[in-house]
């Protein structure tokens, strides 16, 4: 095939591929079953891969990511009723310590929460990602903090990102990055950023992360959160050229 790319991404025992030519795309997904027997081959518009929803709006020229059924699952688990919702947690640093709590259900819950939260949920992921913080002596108020966030997962379960499709070339990337100073208890400040190919699509790549080093002050804490999101952008960039 001349001018074709296609691309076969694999995570474990799962494959995503994708082509610009809906002929090669049909001769790889053969050349697939009839390798792997067994293989279960999705095709369309609409499809799951690694517990997210991929749906595809050619008329629109729209992709979105969901996780409805990934967060209805882990509500069950946790034993969440459908009532039981929440606004975005507000309060999170200086928690008073309570007692101690089981470690393996905090960070198992914390850690499906980062699933999401890094994939479709990025409004979630600065809550997740200062409670995993915790995950080695974690007490009744992280705890407790923890499952605010899924009550407010509940609620709002049909979040996504929606990427739009832009007919001109990528010239740059918007970046936005922020710091909040001596968030932790050791004085360590919280990094937080989100990379957008065009602000009026969902964002690309984004991260929030406890710092490394002691800031002496917000302003260096910010200019360590902009260098953590320069670093990832310039990566992010080389991928496109």
């Amino acid at each position: 095939y001349d001018n074709v790319t296609s691309h076969v991404v694999v995570h474990v025992d799962d494959l995503l591929v994708s082509s610009n030519s809906s002929e090669h795309m049909k001769e790889l997904q053969q050349q697939l079953r009839d390798k792997f027997k067994d293989i279960t081959v999705d095709s369309g518009d609409e499809f799951s891969y690694l517990g997210m929803l991929i749906k595809r709006d050619r008329k629109a020229r729209t992709l979105q990511l969901s996780q409805e059924s990934f967060i209805k699952q882990m509500l069950v688990d946790y034993e969440i009723n459908d009532t039981a919702n929440a606004p975005a947690i507000s309060t999170l640093c200086n928690l008073p310590p309570g007692d101690r709590v089981n470690a393996q259900k905090f960070r198992s819950l914390v850690m499906k929460m980062m699933y999401c939260s890094t994939r479709t949920r990025p409004d979630t992921l600065f809550p997740v990602s200062y409670l995993a913080t915790f995950s080695n002596d974690p007490r009744s108020e992280h705890m407790t903090a923890a499952y605010h966030v899924l009550k407010y997962l509940n609620g709002t379960p049909n979040l996504c990102k929606t990427f739009r499709a832009t007919t001109s070339e990528l010239k740059t990337l918007e970046v936005y990055a922020d710091a909040s100073y001596a968030t932790h208890q050791d004085s360590k400040s919280h990094s937080g950023f989100c990379v957008y190919t065009d602000i009026d699509s969902a964002c690309i790549y984004s991260r929030s992360v406890k710092q490394k080093y002691v800031t002496r002050s917000s302003t260096d804490a910010e200019v360590g959160s902009m260098d953590i999101a320069l670093q990832s952008a310039a990566f992010i960039r080389g991928i496109y050229t």
